[in-house]
């Protein structure tokens, strides 16, 4: 009997470690945008290789929201300063998150199988807009600075790092 409990023991403490240290894995669209090219190649290259270290967050990998998945957007915009009185070399970032889950959530109340003939013809073109123009909803805005491009890798680890801590949030139904 005891051989037993200590089997179960085993088999259940197995089961939560492999549950709480099992990462689901997010994936997001990534628009840079910059009217500097060499920026925003350095922002990219560095957002490749930043990505590494986040076990819990991954480039887009050719899903559409059309086939019902969510779908989160990192905007980074990359602007040098270079009428700056102090310092022409200060890169500015604007950094947004963007979620569509909540016009998913829509679409699956206007359109789902239980509520299609409950819908009024006007909400289903109202949400059909809202799909066919991949409408979201901003989650989250920032804006960080550096001194010079060698910064980047910093600068683009953070930027990282906060979409990974927030990003489960944006895709709670």
């Amino acid at each position: 009997m005891k051989l037993f409990i200590y089997i179960f023991y085993i088999v259940l403490f197995s089961f939560l470690t492999s549950y709480s240290l099992g990462k689901d894995k997010y994936n997001f669209d990534l628009k840079i945008i910059s009217d500097d090219y060499s920026i925003k190649n350095h922002i990219e290259d560095s957002i490749f290789k930043n990505l590494k270290k986040f076990k819990n967050i991954e480039i887009n990998k050719n899903l559409d929201f059309r086939d019902g998945t969510p779908s989160v957007i990192l905007y980074i915009y990359g602007k040098k300063h270079t009428n700056s009185n102090i310092n022409n070399k200060i890169i500015t970032f604007t950094i947004a998150h963007t979620s569509n889950t909540e016009f998913m959530n829509l679409m699956g109340e206007v359109f789902g199988d239980d509520k299609f003939n409950e819908s009024s013809q006007r909400m289903k073109e109202i949400t059909s807009d809202l799909l066919i123009n991949k409408k979201a909803i901003l989650k989250y805005l920032n804006v960080a600075s550096i001194d010079n491009i060698k910064q980047i890798d910093e600068a683009t680890e953070q930027i990282l790092f906060s979409l990974s801590k927030r990003i489960k949030n944006y895709y709670l139904q």
